[in-house]
């Protein structure tokens, strides 16, 4: 169809192109012309008396319509469309003839036999196969039942050598303990270097410094609060008592402070004293920074553990202020008791203890801590060395357990020793007060005549009354 549109309507030509060749059958033509709202159709046969003269006009219009440029253009895409449908109509026809020619074989049956043919030979084939793997699942189970009778004559045969192999065992872990407990009472005579080593770095020195020079000393280990995993030294009490010093009688005391020296080095560390028990004579310090390298001592469990007479131990701490020092000995006695003091009790040893080894170490064969050094006893005069006391661990275990609480009542107790002290200071001083105004009465009336003492005229005075002779006799 080929249109052509001007400014007073609408002109439309139809033309068919071989419309036989398009679908291979007759086709009536007609041509369609429409003149503004009118519209005339007429057939083929009616106008070809004047097809001569409809063919000027038409190609004048095309002329005229080429010159606006679209003329041809739509004649050229009308004729590409004729074009692709034919291509597509051969394209169905070919496809509908090859669909006809199946159909046709099917209905003769001679692929239909062939599909037969072929399903019967996979059926046959699949059914071969099944009746192999039921023969072979047949032959699994006979096998399944023999494994199985032979599992259970092996678990009966077995299980009177799995009893002994056990008994065997028990057996063995019984020597291995006794040899366990050999080996440990022979670790327990001795005491190697690598145990000294690995126990240094767990103990320090203690010293309390006034007006710039040392006054005391003292020994102590690095301990961690379970509870909290704040890091300690711990001492003794009687080595961070003093809170302050007098050099000389008369002279006004000075205050005293603590520092810390790691064993090894000879650099002071200024320390605080944080809780000091006077009952069982343990007192912690504490640092702004732990120095490096600093190993917290190991604790002996006593109760699944406990000592024993006999056993090796050793002590490091700075006696008179020597640094670094190692002593050995034996434990004397295990659980020695102060009637004095409840709660506390001794580790005695032979191991040498002087003054400065207070509030050091004394540890066992393996380095762990089994008591702190605390006194020495020596007759005198002293030919023989003295016997050494440790606290024992489990002492100190109970005491750092407890220091927090301790130091609660002892702030409590002391604020309350303060507010009856400053009640005392102030009832005084209103005692105090009042005795100084009673005093200043006392004294103003003392000062001031009494109102009746004004003189007196000479007929006020009473006349003298006469006294008895004593002398006179009747």
């Amino acid at each position: 169809m080929i249109t052509f549109s001007g400014s007073h309507g609408t002109f439309g030509a139809n033309y068919l192109f071989n419309q036989q060749k398009l679908l291979k059958q007759p086709q009536q033509s007609s041509t369609v012309i429409h003149f503004g709202a009118g519209t005339k159709e007429e057939t083929a046969q009616q106008a070809a008396p004047r097809k001569k003269a409809s063919w000027p006009v038409t190609a004048m219009m095309t002329a005229w319509l080429s010159t606006l440029g679209l003329g041809g253009f739509l004649g050229y895409q009308q004729y590409e469309t004729n074009q692709d449908l034919l291509s597509r109509n051969q394209a169905l026809s070919g496809q509908l003839d090859e669909t006809n020619n199946r159909f046709a074989s099917y209905a003769t049956g001679q692929e239909l036999n062939g599909l037969q043919q072929e399903m019967s030979r996979r059926t046959a084939e699949l059914n071969g196969r099944l009746d192999t793997m039921g023969r072979n699942l047949v032959e699994a189970d006979t096998s399944l039942s023999q494994i199985q009778s032979f599992l259970n004559r092996i678990q009966a045969e077995s299980g009177q050598r799995l009893e002994d192999m056990n008994g065997l065992i028990d057996s063995l872990r019984g020597n291995l303990g006794e040899l366990r407990n050999d080996v440990n009472g022979i670790n327990r005579l001795v005491i190697t270097p690598e145990a000294i080593r690995n126990v240094m770095p767990a103990t320090a020195k203690v010293v309390a410094n006034a007006e710039g020079r040392t006054v005391g000393s003292g020994s102590g280990v690095w301990i961690r609060d379970g509870r909290t995993g704040d890091v300690f030294l711990l001492t003794n009490h009687h080595v961070v008592s003093n809170e302050e010093i007098s050099f000389r009688p008369g002279l006004p005391p000075v205050p005293v402070s603590y520092a810390i020296i790691q064993n090894g080095s000879e650099t002071e560390i200024p320390a605080t004293v944080v809780h000091k028990y006077e009952a069982l004579d343990l007192a912690l310090l504490a640092v702004d920074r732990v120095p490096p390298g600093v190993r917290i001592v190991t604790l002996r469990d006593m109760e699944r553990e406990p000592l024993q007479q006999g056993e090796k131990v050793f002590t490091v701490g700075a006696p008179s202020g020597f640094q670094d020092n190692v002593t050995t000995g034996i434990i004397s006695h295990t659980n020695r008791l102060r009637p004095d003091m409840p709660g506390m009790a001794y580790v005695q040893t032979d191991a040498p203890i002087n003054p400065g080894n207070s509030g050091g170490g004394l540890f066992d064969s393996q380095g762990r801590l089994v008591g702190i050094n605390n006194m020495v006893i020596r007759r005198m005069p002293a030919t023989t060395d003295g016997l050494g006391f440790s606290i024992r661990v489990d002492v100190v275990k109970d005491y750092m357990n407890r220091w927090p609480a301790l130091l609660a009542q002892e702030l409590e107790e002391k604020a309350r020793q303060e507010a009856e002290a400053e009640a005392r200071r102030q009832a005084e001083a209103e005692a105090e007060a009042r005795r100084q105004a009673e005093e200043e009465q006392r004294r103003q009336q003392e000062a001031s005549p009494p109102a009746d003492s004004a003189p007196k005229t000479p007929d006020e005075v009473p006349a003298p009354q006469p006294r008895p002779d004593t002398n006179t006799q009747e």
